[in-house]
């Protein structure tokens, strides 16, 4: 049984190495404990203008190009199977991973899309914020009502031209065509790079609350979005900067007739 994995990546020389080294031993451990598995990894160069292909030719994996954005590229990606996994590539992926999220949906057909938890890794920068957001970010909510797009198993993948934010539309379609029990989360984790800088965190918000805004004009009636953590557990300069990034929002916020197309940001 052939699984496609896909691999979008856009200018992640920096990061693809570390992702597409845990990712052959995910591989690998998936394969031994399931044998009628073969998953068959594809790296898309999503208008990559580095080194990002020589670096995961270089260990092995094919390539393919792609052009039009992070959506486009998982579409170039596609392949036949039972179900489709996707993957950032500045991601790093437990062992387990892969393994987990094959035998759930191998086992449980009424699932459409299985997801890991997911980690920051440790921040960079020593800053009060960046300190903040790592602990922010370890918090995922009891019951998952939206899944994240850095790495997921789904069923029949299909996403418009045009939408940008693979999460959030997929998230909404499945919730609304197939209910909560449709998501599963399982329990080995991925670790990601999170925000640490009021910049990247208005990056990572703009873009979010744009594409959830464009969402509620054409998929009403299921709000996206999970259980927030309480705020009087949220770190006090965490919620500071989220009013500071709620009003600079508010301030450059379009029209609903003239939403423009928000990029994808990785470089946090």
């Amino acid at each position: 049984m052939i699984i496609p994995v896909t691999i979008t990546a856009k200018n992640e020389a920096r990061a693809i190495g570390r992702m597409l080294d845990s990712l052959r031993t995910a591989i690998a451990y998936a394969h031994a404990h399931e044998p009628r598995l073969r998953l068959d990894p594809l790296v898309v160069l999503d208008d990559c203008a580095d080194a990002t292909g020589v670096i995961a030719e270089g260990r092995g994996f094919t390539c393919v190009t792609s052009s039009g954005g992070k959506v486009e590229a998982q579409r170039r990606g596609l392949r036949d199977g039972p179900f489709a996994v996707f993957a950032d590539a500045d991601i790093v992926i437990g062992p387990t991973v892969l393994a987990e999220l094959a035998s759930v949906m191998l086992a449980k057909p009424e699932v459409r899309v299985a997801f890991p938890m997911k980690h920051p890794l440790p921040p960079r920068r020593r800053t009060p914020l960046a300190r903040a957001l790592h602990v922010y970010n370890q918090r995922e909510p009891a019951t998952p009502r939206w899944f994240s797009g850095k790495l997921f198993a789904i069923r029949d993948w299909s996403i418009p031209r045009g939408v940008i934010a693979d999460d959030i539309y997929l998230s909404r379609v499945v919730m609304r065509d197939h209910g909560a029990g449709a998501l599963h989360r399982t329990p080995s984790p991925i670790w990601f790079r999170a925000p640490e800088t009021i910049a990247g965190m208005y990056a990572y918000y703009s873009r979010l609350r744009s594409t959830a805004e464009q969402l509620d004009a054409t998929l009403p009636g299921v709000r996206f979005g999970g259980e927030p953590p309480g705020i009087l557990r949220t770190p006090l300069i965490v919620r500071g900067a989220l009013l500071l990034c709620r009003a600079r929002y508010a301030l450059e916020r379009p029209a609903p007739d003239a939403w423009p197309v928000v990029a994808e940001s990785k470089c946090l």
